[in-house]
Formats: structure tokens, C-alpha cells, sequence
């Protein structure tokens, strides 16, 4: 088939974190793993991987892979079909012990005659352009309006258009899209500016305004707010700390002020938002 026909049908889209050895494993989906923080060893097939910020990795199901963790790993995890063929299959599908993975099971592999990368692991060191967009997905899961499965779809199949244009043409994001979503991420309870991550990155903050825009299809300033954002839904549905300390952590200089933020981005309230996750 071609990919512009492939309909994605996500299950699982969130950010995970791990530090334990895991065993070689099989899965009966499609998984994409981007890496946003930490560092591992990736075994994959016949082939090691190193994962670090800006790493993304993408296979069919029935692939072997281990996971070998240097300390605490950060991923944006997603396990998906390409079609909506086993979309009555609703349930997070567990990765397998290779020993155990039953290949009659499994979903089949796809074909795609115009992007032949997606039939073997498809490993990309700068996938970091891809980063926006898989957050966004994250982040429909967790808000679940309506029509999010949909929406969702829509924003993956986007991502695997750019994965295929990326390594069908070899066209390199480049490693300084990655260095900068680095310090955004590590200093994102600091509020800063276009000018301060300029002058951190040595880099002119209009050249790096534009290289955000291209990247991510957000102005620089609109991709800090949106990585706020992304932090808060996180601390809201993984921690209970009060919405208060979780302001204060992303740099605002009041509760009202987050709240405000927050609700003006998502429709819904932190405090309202924490409920519906049941948090």
C-alpha cells in the first residue's frame, strides 16, 4: 500500500520513565519510542542502539528489542497500528517476552511501496522535528475531547510523512533543534526568553526563532509555552502536588496566573483537569 492510505489507529501515547534492566521482548503492535531525557542502550534486532535526547526509533510488531537503561530514561511512548484493521482492539497490548510472543497474534506488518524505511526498525538521531507533534498527541490523550482518537491519527500520520520524507531523503534535522529543546527543557521553571536561550546556545535568537518555526510549526516563544504546558499536564496527573507548588515549579509568579494559562490552553481548569484524570 501507499502512505498516503495508512489511517493510524493509536492505543497508547503518553511519557514514560524507567531505570530497570528489561528483558528481550516482541510486540503484537507497532511501537515509536522518542527519547526525551537520559540515556540507554537499544538492542534491536541484530543492531545496538544508543538512546539519548532527540532519538527516535519506529518498528513493526514482531521485532526484537531490549532495553539496556544507563540510570533513569525519559520516553514519549506510542504503540499503534498504521491501519484501523485491529481498531476493535482498544487495550494497551503489553510488549511480550520474546520467548513467549506468539507471531499468529500478532497485527500484520504493512508494506508501504513509497516509504520502504517503515518495513525495518527505523532508527533517526535527530527526530527531534517530530517532537511538537508527538507531544501534542500526549497531550490529546490525556485532555480526551472530542474527536481526540481522531485528531490524534491525523497529527501521527503527519509524523510519519516527516519520517519518511526525513530518512527516504536523508534530510538531517540538524544537532542544534536538539540542543535547544535540551535547555527548554531543563530550564523551563525559569520562564526564559528567545534572548537568553540565544546567548546560551551562542546562537542569534532570530535564527533560532526561525528554526523552531521550521521544525515545529511554533515560534520559539509559543514552543516554550507549549513545553510549559506539556510539564504541567504531567505534574498534574502523575503528582499530587498543589497547584500552587506546581506554578511556582514552571515559573509562574502566581497560582492565578497558571490557572489562567492553563485554562486558556486546554478549556479546563488545573484543578478540573486533575479531576477528569483522576489524580
Amino acid at each position: 500500500m501507499e502512505l498516503i492510505q495508512a489511517i493510524p489507529f493509536i492505543r497508547f501515547a503518553n511519557t514514560l520513565s524507567f531505570s530497570a534492566l528489561r528483558g528481550p521482548s516482541k510486540t503484537y503492535d507497532s511501537r515509536l519510542f522518542y527519547t526525551l531525557k537520559g540515556e540507554a542502550e537499544l538492542l534491536i534486532e541484530k543492531e545496538t542502539v544508543t538512546l539519548k535526547r532527540g532519538v527516535l526509533v519506529l518498528f513493526q510488531p514482531g521485532t526484537l528489542y531490549q532495553f539496556q537503561p544507563k540510570g533513569e530514561i525519559t520516553m514519549a511512548v506510542f504503540d499503534f497500528d498504521f491501519t484501523q484493521e485491529w481498531a476493535a482492539r482498544t487495550a494497551f497490548l503489553p510488549p511480550c517476552p520474546a520467548a513467549s510472543f506468539v507471531k499468529s497474534a500478532a497485527h500484520g506488518r504493512v508494506s508501504f511501496s513509497d516509504a520502504p524505511s517503515f518495513s525495518r526498525p527505523m532508527i533517526l538521531e535527530n527526530g527531534a522535528f517530530a517532537e511538537s507533534k508527538l507531544q501534542e498527541i500526549i497531550q490529546e490523550f490525556h485532555l480526551r475531547h472530542l474527536f481526540f482518537k481522531e485528531k490524534s491519527s491525523t497529527l501521527f500520520k503527519e509524523v510519519l510523512f516527516d519520517l519518511a520524507r526525513t530518512k527516504e531523503t536523508g534530510v538531517d534535522a540538524g544537532d542544534v533543534i536538539i540542543r535547544l529543546f535540551q535547555y527548554v527543557d531543563e530550564h523551563i521553571g525559569e520562564n526564559v526568553t528567545n534572548g537568553q536561550i540565544g546567548a546560551a546556545l551562542f546562537y542569534n535568537p532570530n535564527y533560532l526563532n526561525r528554526l523552531t518555526l521550521r521544525n515545529t510549526g511554533m515560534s520559539l516563544h509559543r514552543y516554550v509555552l507549549q513545553m510549559r504546558l506539556n510539564r504541567a499536564t504531567k505534574l498534574l496527573l502523575t503528582t499530587r502536588k498543589p497547584v500552587g507548588e506546581i506554578a511556582a515549579e514552571l515559573g509562574f509568579h502566581s497560582a492565578s496566573h497558571f490557572s489562567n494559562f492553563f485554562k486558556n490552553a486546554t478549556g479546563a481548569t488545573p484543578a478540573r483537569f486533575r479531576k477528569n484524570g483522576a489524580v
